[in-house]
């Protein structure tokens, strides 16, 4: 995928294509934003630009010379094709290790053999050990005129703060709706389902496309709906669907995130009725949703929005068990209107 044809990021690309076209292009630059985003794919459509030697009139690689196409067809995990485009990422282990940074640092003070420059991309960054990532500094503070370094990060804090300083900050923001949508309609998954996933993936296609056939996801009007079917207050119906939900144990997370989804919709609506733009379920709005906003209204919505934050906060931090979170978690959201009946199971 070119330059020109990746979705959103539009000023990060052009930026990209400028500082090609003008030469200057920084020795180290530091991709950071949430993951699924596309960082990935500009990394190599930026490398291809680098290694491409008929470039577009818009600034773009060809994408048809044998360069691009060795480079494009690179996917992460594979071994590189092209002999001036490096990709660093963790092998055996989750980490980075020294010995792959040393390898990679015998190369890199030879000239590229095919390119005018050559690329190195780091993917993910902050999987390199303390000691990989010294073993860089240097080379950093001192790079190569003819290599380029791309760092790739979702959590640029746990780099070392001294090679953030050495590279140039690019940050990628998350995609909108429609463009997430549009990303999952190239990828053949039909317009209905497109919408829902796109809803549900807080602006990374990445998380769409690794959401869209779970199975929990999938069945997440049925959940709703036994949700709201529980009578207010009725602990051991709470209880029963707790456990039948949470059953196999390793799809809490995923059952939380629909009840997350579906709380913070009855709450926009609960703010704002005409509210339907930015729903999650809008085909929910006339039946189940109508039905929660009626029954608790706009104060007792955010207490239980923030029992499920809390709750996914547990159980990643904690290590609290799925099965308790989600039974605390039904019995309060499930309770009677009103701040007692949330608060009570929060605090104990």
């Amino acid at each position: 995928m070119l330059l020109d044809d990746i979705l959103g990021h539009e000023r990060v690309r052009e930026g990209l294509k400028s500082a090609a076209a003008s030469d200057t292009v920084h020795h180290a630059m530091l991709f950071s934003g949430p993951e699924g985003v596309g960082k990935g794919a500009v990394a190599r459509a930026f490398a291809a630009l680098a290694a491409c030697p008929n470039p577009t009139a818009s600034g773009d690689a060809c994408g048809t010379c044998r360069s691009c196409e060795r480079i494009l067809s690179h996917r992460p995990g594979e071994e590189t094709r092209h002999p001036d485009v490096l990709w660093l990422s963790p092998q055996s282990s989750a980490v980075i290790k020294i010995a792959q940074v040393r390898d990679l640092l015998g190369i890199i003070p030879y000239p590229p053999l095919e390119a005018r420059v050559r690329t190195v991309v780091i993917e993910p960054a902050d999987t390199m050990n303390v000691e990989a990532a010294n073993a860089l500094l240097k080379t950093l503070e001192e790079p190569p005129s003819s290599t380029r370094f791309i760092l790739i990060t979702s959590r640029p804090d746990a780099l070392l703060s001294t090679i953030r300083s050495r590279c140039q900050a690019i940050h990628f923001g998350r995609l909108a709706d429609e463009e997430v949508e549009r990303g999952l309609r190239a990828a053949g998954v039909g317009p209905e389902q497109a919408r829902r996933g796109a809803a549900l993936a807080d602006g990374s296609l990445g998380v769409a496309l690794e959401r869209i056939d779970d199975p929990v996801l999938a069945r997440g009007d049925e959940i709703l709906g036994r949700c709201v079917a529980v009578r207010p207050g009725d602990a051991t119906a709470a209880l029963q669907l707790a456990a039948d939900l949470a059953d196999p144990k390793d799809q809490v997370p995923q059952v939380l995130e629909v009840l997350l989804r579906f709380y913070r919709d009855a709450l926009l609506l609960s703010v704002d009725a005409s509210e339907r733009v930015r729903l999650t379920h809008p085909h929910l709005v006339d039946t189940l949703l109508k039905t929660v906003v009626e029954r608790l209204g706009t104060e007792a919505l955010l207490y239980r929005l923030a029992l499920i934050t809390d709750t996914q906060r547990a159980m990643t931090s904690r290590n609290i068990p799925g099965v308790l979170s989600l039974e605390r978690l039904l019995v309060a959201l499930l309770a009677p209107p009103g701040r007692e009946g949330a608060t009570a199971i929060r605090d104990r």
